[in-house]
């Protein structure tokens, strides 16, 4: 499922958007889940630098920072 979100984000479609923090979890929980390969790892780089991290709350930016 969330394999389709991820080129949306990544083409910046989303910059001006806020994505729901329940979906932004979820969607953290997919990485978390797959063994964090080099290119998932890139992938997850691509995604984070096209959010507005200021929008959500603390503890999903520090999960973000854990996983990169």
């Amino acid at each position: 499922m969330f394999e389709n979100l991820e080129p949306f984000i990544i083409s910046g479609q989303f910059k001006k958007e806020l994505i729901p923090e329940t979906i932004m979890t979820e969607f953290l929980e997919s990485f978390e889940r797959e063994e964090m390969i080099h290119s998932k790892q890139k992938s997850l780089e691509r995604v984070i630098c096209q959010l507005d991290l200021r929008n959500y709350s603390v503890d999903l930016r520090a999960r973000l920072e854990v996983l990169c």
